[in-house]
């Protein structure tokens, strides 16, 4: 069966089988519709050519083109859903998907203060502290940090 005629039939089963809803089935379609021509470049056309190693380099692709994690996610996700659905259609023997993972998203450290930065708050703090202007509560620079303050 040819990958395009497979990627159809599955989205008609979505649609009239599953009750999956319009926004979904075209999310789906758009990322299979990806997968379709990043497999027929490779020179795959048929659905039982589909392995992991396919998968994985057009998983691959999608985070080198900057693709978000988020969108990475959903497309690890339709691809093991369609190669799921391949399976129990009997057009695959074994579901490559069961083994594609999606990539971890990436932790981004907080964004903090410079030395510089904090020395200039707390310089003002204490100045402002010293025309008394503040709570008594802030009164000098190292009693800011050093001792817990109730909040007020």
């Amino acid at each position: 069966m040819e990958l395009r005629a497979a990627v159809e039939a599955y989205l008609a089963a979505l649609t009239h089988e599953r009750g999956y809803s319009p926004h979904t089935v075209r999310a789906y379609g758009i990322d299979l519709a990806d997968l379709v021509g990043f497999a027929e470049a490779l020179g795959q056309p048929d659905a039982a050519s589909l392995d992991l190693e396919t998968l994985r380099d057009w998983v691959w692709r999608g985070s080198q083109a900057g693709l978000a994690a988020s969108t990475l996610g959903r497309r690890v996700s339709s691809a093991r859903s369609f190669t799921s659905w391949l399976t129990r259609q009997g057009v695959i023997a074994a579901d490559p998907g069961l083994r594609l993972r999606t990539p971890r998203a990436g932790r981004r450290l907080p964004r903090v203060l410079t030395r510089g930065q904090m020395d200039s708050i707390l310089e003002r703090l204490h100045a402002a502290a010293g025309e008394g202007s503040l709570a008594p509560c802030v009164t000098s620079r190292s009693s800011s940090f050093s001792t817990p303050r109730p909040f007020a």
